[in-house]
């Protein structure tokens, strides 16, 4: 499994390969408001995710495994309300 979360101070990614792995943690400068609409977006290829909030790339994650050995991806946080996947 892959895990993309949210907080109010960063956003981390993780794989779950028999074990969780390391994180990895980006602290960006957040220019949000509580309770502000966000559109996330994640674009999965076969090198990587590609995070995009508000249409504009925010952050680039690598695979850890073969793009087809993911069965599960997570993408978390406060702000989530609506999740959707397309191929």
């Amino acid at each position: 499994m892959t895990a993309i979360r949210f907080n109010e101070r960063s956003v981390v990614s993780n794989s779950f390969i028999g074990y969780w792995g390391g994180e990895n943690r980006y602290t960006p400068h957040f220019n949000f408001q509580q309770g502000q609409e966000l559109n996330v977006f994640c674009v999965v290829n076969s090198q990587r995710y590609e995070l995009y909030l508000d249409r504009v790339m925010f952050k680039q994650f690598p695979h850890r495994l073969p793009i087809d050995k993911i069965s599960e991806f997570s993408l978390g946080g406060a702000t989530s309300k609506i999740i959707s996947f397309s191929r």
